[in-house]
This record gives structure tokens, sequence and C-alpha cells, in this order.
């Protein structure tokens, strides 16, 4: 699971402003035959270390 969470990391900092870093958490990942889910809690810091208001994102 660690490796999907680095490759989401590094594909959002490939977006966001140099001075953005990133920390991705996956929380469940589930996968059915009839959908497919999964929850990522995203936190982002500006370089003066204040992290951005957490995001859960399901896709």
């Amino acid at each position: 699971m660690e490796d999907l969470e680095n490759a989401i990391a590094e594909a959002l900092q490939k977006f966001a402003p140099k001075d953005w870093s990133f920390s991705v958490s996956i929380n469940e990942l589930k996968f059915a035959q009839t959908s497919s889910r999964v929850d990522v809690s995203m936190h982002a810091w500006e370089s003066s270390d204040k992290p951005f208001e957490g995001m859960d994102v399901p896709f």
C-alpha cells in the first residue's frame, strides 16, 4: 500500500507549487465486482509548514 501512497504523492507534486509537499494515506482500498472505491486522506504543506485542510477524496 505504501508504494501506491508514494505514487499518488509524487503525481500530486508534479502539479503543485515547488514549495508544497504531500503526504498521502490510503485508509481503505476496496474492489468489488460492481464497483470500486478508494478512500484517500491527503494533506499538503507549504514551505512554512502550515498544513492545509485535509481532503477526503473518494473516487
